[in-house]
């Protein structure tokens, strides 16, 4: 049976960035490690502690038209999504299938080789599960998650989708 491995990060919408990242920082006791923009999004990575999972603040501009922004709008701030590590992206599809879960129709943007995902919506748990297989490197420290996930983000990029 393929299972999840581990939370491989929480994501939060937030409409106050510099807010977000203050209670993080002065009430949670939390570290920024990284902040970085794609396309219009902005994300914030925090870290509780010195052990996994990630916390990621998501901001978009609210008329932008990216799915940040229509979350924001939709249902305000909160929790986004929970991104769960997986060991094989193909076997956890069979998996779906086999359980009656149908897989989801939209297609996966950016270069297959640096991302591997299944997104199970809310009609099947309260939030959206993002499956995550990292082509056999799974990340169990901060440092090695930071780096994968400037690889998995380059996925997203106009370059690797051809659209320079």
């Amino acid at each position: 049976m393929e299972k999840a491995l581990r939370i491989d990060h929480i994501a939060f919408a937030v409409k106050d960035m510099e807010r977000a990242i203050s209670f993080m920082e002065k009430v949670l006791g939390a570290k920024k490690v990284d902040d970085y923009a794609h396309e219009h999004m902005r994300t914030v990575v925090m870290q509780i502690g010195d052990s996994l999972p990630m916390i990621t603040l998501l901001w978009e501009p609210p008329d932008c038209g990216g799915f940040v922004a229509d979350f924001l709008k939709k249902h305000g701030e909160g929790l986004h999504h929970m991104g769960l590590q997986i060991e094989d992206r193909d076997k956890f599809v069979e998996q779906m299938k086999a359980n009656g879960l149908p897989v989801p129709p939209w297609k996966q943007e950016g270069d297959p080789e640096l991302r591997s995902e299944v997104l199970i919506g809310t009609r099947y748990f309260p939030t959206v599960l993002q499956m995550m297989d990292r082509k056999g490197v799974k990340a169990s420290t901060p440092k090695q998650w930071l780096a994968e996930q400037k690889k998995y983000i380059r996925g997203y990029t106009k370059e690797t989708q051809g659209l320079k």
